[in-house]
């Protein structure tokens, strides 16, 4: 049932993070120096709290989406646990079949994480700018046909009490 509410973004996201990890893992770019191992660490998490992001809105339609923080950050929170348990896994799985300096595999382990997270925090922000934009657009607050500065300028003139 989700896969067929799947959009093709969606789908090509999924292919994407695949394709970056299997490549990864198949010519040994993760251990290579260069920023391949960030930039894998970085998508992956964005492609994972867009999926269950997209997940939990069309599985729960009903959830209001005007104040979703409490949902944005649920989801960023999901994702990066599961980030964690990733790691987790990797980690003990170079202590367990492989003999790697576990000092600088460590030190690597920590820094994926932050990088997961960034990835994981990033679309969680994406999404909330987009959202309270389209409830501006629905209050008509802003109107379609209004350049980005021009919607910027309405809006300090309707909040300047706040600035």
């Amino acid at each position: 049932m989700f896969i067929k509410k799947l959009q093709k973004h969606h789908i090509l996201l999924i292919i994407a993070a695949i394709t970056l990890n299997v490549v990864g893992f198949s010519f040994g770019l993760f251990v290579s120096p260069g920023p391949y191992d960030e930039i894998a660490h970085v998508f992956t998490p964005f492609v994972i709290t867009y999926l269950i992001y997209t997940f939990a809105v069309l599985r729960y339609k009903q959830v209001d989406i005007s104040n979703s923080i409490p949902l944005l950050l649920s989801i960023a929170c999901i994702s990066i646990t599961l980030c964690v348990l990733w790691e987790v896994f990797e980690w003990s799985l170079l202590l367990k079949y492989f003999s790697a300096d576990l000092t600088h595999n460590l030190d690597d382990t920590m820094t994926d994480l932050v990088y997961g997270g960034i990835g994981s925090s990033s679309i969680t922000l994406i999404v909330h700018i987009k959202q309270q934009l389209i409830r501006a657009r629905q209050q008509k607050k802003i109107s379609w046909n209004m350049t980005p500065h021009q919607t910027f300028d309405r809006t300090l003139k309707q909040n300047e009490n706040l600035y």
